[in-house]
């Protein structure tokens, strides 16, 4: 397995990282993560109260540039991104270098609302982020899917796939956590997941890890100016 980055119009093929990564970067922009704000916006799988680490202190600690704001909330919807999370990030705010992107999940798991609520949340919740923070870099990732009900594995795996699609489209680094294997050995709870949906305190090592796989693979694919 290989992933692809997109860089100005240029297809780039390179090994496999830590995971089945497909990655693309809007043509022309820079990946620039010195002296400035990471915002991680999200649910569980961004803040587990449950685990002593997060991902996205794995990341920060990579690019120590920046400094983390961690506004995701475990149990939260994409309506609860959009309308609370979001909001806290300033309006057009220059030091806003990278945010992380994954909401919708939960609502899925819990059958709240159709599939189709949470892709068009979803969207909104990006061009809010994409708003407030015009230069920054964003990466979404897929859910990890290791659901027992039908339904629930059924709705993960479409909305992945709405997922990869919309990354492609809107020309985002993309981090396909439902592609890195790794994390579907059961039964659960296991080494790497705490229970099926949400890794461990290790497993969210090897999440951080491929962010910042993802992140190093874009800024070395970005021209020097």
């Amino acid at each position: 397995m290989k992933y692809v980055a997109y860089v100005m119009g240029i297809a780039l093929c390179a090994p496999l990282l830590s995971s089945g990564v497909a990655i693309a970067q809007a043509q022309g922009s820079k990946v620039d993560l010195t002296n400035g704000t990471y915002y991680a916006i999200g649910d569980s799988i961004s803040n587990d109260r449950y685990n002593d680490e997060q991902f996205a202190q794995v990341v920060v600690k990579a690019f120590p540039g920046l400094t983390l704001e961690n506004l995701a909330l475990g149990g939260s919807s994409a309506a609860y991104a959009l309308n609370v999370e979001v909001p806290k990030i300033p309006s057009g705010n220059p030091a806003c270098k990278l945010v992380t992107l994954e909401t919708g999940g939960g609502d899925l798991i819990r059958q709240a609302v159709p599939i189709s609520t949470v892709q068009s949340q979803f969207a909104q919740v990006y061009q809010a982020v994409r708003q407030r923070c015009p230069h920054a870099t964003i990466v979404i990732a897929t859910y990890i899917n290791n659901a027992q009900q039908e339904r629930v594995r059924a709705d993960l795996d479409a909305y992945n796939q709405w997922l990869r699609g919309f990354a492609s489209q809107n020309k985002l680094l993309l981090v396909d956590l439902a592609a890195d294997r790794r994390f579907n050995d059961g039964p659960f709870p296991s080494t790497l997941m705490r229970n099926w949906a949400h890794p461990s305190t290790s497993g969210n090592q090897i999440v951080g890890q491929d962010f910042v796989d993802v992140l190093n693979a874009a800024r070395a694919a970005t021209p020097s100016p």
